[in-house]
């Protein structure tokens, strides 16, 4: 019985992790630098990344800085929206993977166990007499 439960926490662990990844793709990306309008500078998601806000910022602090002189810094923000896309997905990958290969080893343990006639009932879910 305890075997079972086992296997199962592992499938539905690896599951979770799994989508945990595919979600954490989606969830949106900002920067903490802010836009001339006050709202923070949108860089996409993990799997359409969008630096146009970010190349538009950029340019026009690089006008600013040629135009004023120093105390207009220019930015860097389309790199720093690329690090951190590239970031999320360094993150994202290796969970999904391991959520993945967690999941498939132990519907093959699960699969392996109820193949097998010497195994006890509890593990592969025989009815006892």
């Amino acid at each position: 019985m305890w075997r079972r439960m086992i296997i199962r926490s592992l499938i539905v662990a690896g599951m979770a992790a799994v989508l945990g990844a595919v979600m954490g793709l989606f969830v949106p990306l900002e920067l903490k630098s802010v836009d001339r309008g006050g709202s923070p500078i949108p860089c996409g998601n993990g799997l359409r990344p969008e630096y146009s806000v970010a190349r538009e910022q950029d340019q026009l602090n690089f006008e600013q800085h040629a135009i004023r002189g120093p105390t207009f810094l220019s930015s860097d923000y389309a790199e720093q929206c690329a690090a951190l896309s590239t970031l999320r997905r360094s993150v994202v990958a290796p969970v999904a993977a391991v959520g993945a290969v967690s999941t498939l080893a132990a519907i093959a343990v699960w699969i392996h166990m109820a193949r097998r006639r010497d195994w006890p009932p509890d593990v592969v879910g025989a009815d006892q007499p």
